[in-house]
């Protein structure tokens, strides 16, 4: 009996430390999430540069959340053929992260999509909580919400986001000439005369006052000069396209005044990007066009070749008339993902949104974006610096993960410029000191599928005038044909946009 007794109490023990551990596995686990019956998750994305399968920010996200994800990604040739198939064929995907608005827009009025609107509703706390109302207006198609969106970041939690890009002059050029950086059209002109005629550089035939790309309308620093700092422009109330703006013609009056003397590079509609860069950064010219994440690997090859050379940022030039300004977009409505769920495999939308909102978790965003403090950045004075190599290994592709993001992450982003800081300056001058001249874009807060003509009609009236842009100031075509253009772009779509953007500007008002 005894013994019984024994066997009876050791099994009761048993039982007992069982129990306790598994309790104490639960309180463990529940730090992130536990895995419990929650099925894995298929994800296809655009192409990534890295195996988001085995990244460390797909193995933090697994941690926290308790999903599993499995990852595929399309080709980085034609993806939209690839995308396209998949949606028709129904393969099995329990979401898809792209940033094709069109592609998003189209999917959702063919009935390719799952209405997302009772799901966020009922599943996504965080979701709404970090997520603007604007943004999710934005992307509705007949009113239904058919994605998340992930919005671009915008400097110091601004509203609006500029061009990212200005000119960059020869500093030491300057020097050379005793020249100060110019602040209008009129001094830019000189500017480029002197470095014409008294070749600072000493490149002889080779030298170049202005290298132009194949596009010389990206020069925002010029065209707000002349009153056309956005493709459309409010004029009295009415949205007026740039190329039927009196400043159009000024302007392209002022680049064929630059070509004829020799002020721009000869060269440019046939100028490559990698060529305008070569250029630049063999030392032959004077001014280039420049975005904030170039700056360090232009500076770098053109200090190479030229030790001594400096670059100094041109503000946006003030016109003859006073006019000045660089345009800009609400980033709210500036979109680097949609991520939908299709209506063909939808069987876990509820979990999908449910893993969605989990990974906007305020702790769990940041590990999964930015890391550990002390592992992978330090802060000071309430800034964010990466440690390198780490953060940048284990981080740097951390933003295709994003379905959504917090008000913090304009400041947890920032920690990428901080790896170099020209990188930084740079994105500091362009898009804060320079956000005193921003215009913000009236067209900027249009929802993906309000403008449907501009959609459709857009790429062909765009390249129309590229190319008429590029006729004209070679000489190839005269200024004079400007009113038959503007009737071929009227009946090739542009009157149809133009109708349908105004018709859109009224109900905003």
């Amino acid at each position: 009996m005894k013994r019984k007794g024994r066997i009876v109490i050791s099994i009761a023990l048993m039982v007992s430390l069982m129990i306790t551990a598994l309790a104490g596995c639960s309180k463990k686990q529940n730090k992130g999430s536990t895995n419990g019956n929650k099925p894995e998750l298929r994800a296809l994305m655009g192409y990534a540069s890295v195996d988001l399968n085995t990244y460390p920010s797909a193995k933090v996200l697994e941690q926290r959340t308790g999903y599993k994800v499995h990852y595929d990604t399309l080709p980085q040739d034609r993806p939209i053929d690839k995308l396209n198939l998949i949606i028709s064929s129904g393969e099995n995907y329990d979401f898809i992260t792209y940033s094709n608005a069109q592609r998003y827009t189209y999917y959702a009025k063919e009935g390719a999509l799952l209405d997302l609107d009772t799901l966020i509703e009922k599943y996504g706390k965080n979701i709404k909580k970090n997520i603007a109302k604007e943004s999710f207006d934005a992307i509705r198609i007949d009113g239904k919400c058919y994605a998340i969106p992930d919005t671009k970041t915008a400097a110091n939690n601004r509203e609006d986001i500029g061009p990212g890009n200005c000119l960059a002059v020869r500093q030491d050029w300057l020097d050379k000439l005793g020249l100060k950086v110019p602040t209008t059209i009129d001094e830019f002109t000189a500017m480029l005369q002197a470095f014409k005629d008294k070749d600072p550089g000493n490149r002889s035939s080779k030298n170049v006052p202005f290298v132009v790309g194949q596009s010389p309308e990206t020069a925002s620093n010029i065209m707000g000069a002349f009153g056309i700092p956005n493709a459309w422009n409010d004029v009295n109330g009415e949205l007026v396209p740039n190329i039927l703006m009196p400043g159009y013609k000024d302007y392209l009056s002022y680049m064929i005044d630059l070509y004829k003397k020799g002020l721009i590079d000869k060269e440019f509609p046939t100028n490559t990007l990698a060529v305008r860069n070569q250029k630049f950064t063999s030392g032959n010219a004077g001014v280039m066009a420049l975005s904030w994440s170039e700056v360090p690997n232009i500076t770098d090859a053109l200090k190479k070749n030229i030790p001594d050379a400096k670059l100094t940022f041109i503000p946006p030039l003030k016109g003859k008339d006073g006019k000045i300004g660089i345009g800009s977009k609400v980033s709210a409505y500036m979109f680097n993902s949609f991520t939908y769920i299709p209506q063909k495999t939808s069987k876990h939308a509820e979990d999908v949104i449910k893993y969605f909102d989990l990974k906007l978790d305020d702790e769990t965003f940041k590990l999964f974006t930015i890391g550990e403090e002390g592992k992978h950045y330090t802060v000071k004075d309430g800034k964010y610096y990466p440690i390198q190599p780490i953060f940048f290994k284990e981080r740097g592709s951390a933003n295709y993960f994003l379905t959504g993001s917090n008000a913090k992450y304009s400041q947890y982003w920032l920690a990428r410029l901080r790896k170099d800081q020209r990188l930084y300056d740079a994105y500091m001058v362009m898009n804060v000191d320079y956000a005193k001249y921003f215009i913000k874009d009236p067209t900027s807060t249009a929802g993906v599928g309000d403008l449907v003509e501009n959609s459709k009609n857009s790429p062909v009236l765009d390249e129309m005038a590229h190319d008429y842009m590029v006729k004209v100031i070679t000489g190839t075509e005269p200024l004079s044909s400007y009113d038959e253009f503007i009737k071929d772009w009227k009946a090739k779509g542009g009157e149809a946009c133009t109708n349908e953007v105004n018709d859109w500007y009224k109900t905003k008002k």
